[in-house]
């Protein structure tokens, strides 16, 4: 790395099968990753995974506009910039 600090990539749905694989790439390429998913117990199990990477679990869904609200929220709380969004969920 270049001493730069790097904003967060943010993984929607980061606990699923490809969430997952994201995850796993951006914390080898020594990306921060906040990592959002409706899936408690598989955020920890990320967590636990990737233990000591730059690794941010918040735990939500997108299924409703106010649960995507409270997911926004959390992430203005954070209070950084995000350097992008990969998103891989899929709908019903």
């Amino acid at each position: 790395m270049s001493g730069t600090i790097r904003a967060p990539i943010l993984v929607l749905g980061g606990a699923g099968i490809v969430g997952a694989g994201v995850v796993q790439a951006a914390v080898e390429a020594g990306w921060p990753v906040i990592a959002v998913d409706r899936d408690v117990a598989g955020l920890e199990r990320l967590r636990a995974r990737h233990a000591g990477a730059d690794l941010t679990v918040v735990p939500g869904s997108l299924a409703s506009d106010t649960d995507a609200a409270a997911i926004v929220e959390a992430l203005r709380g954070m209070g950084h910039p995000l350097a992008g969004v990969v998103a891989t969920i899929a709908g019903g």
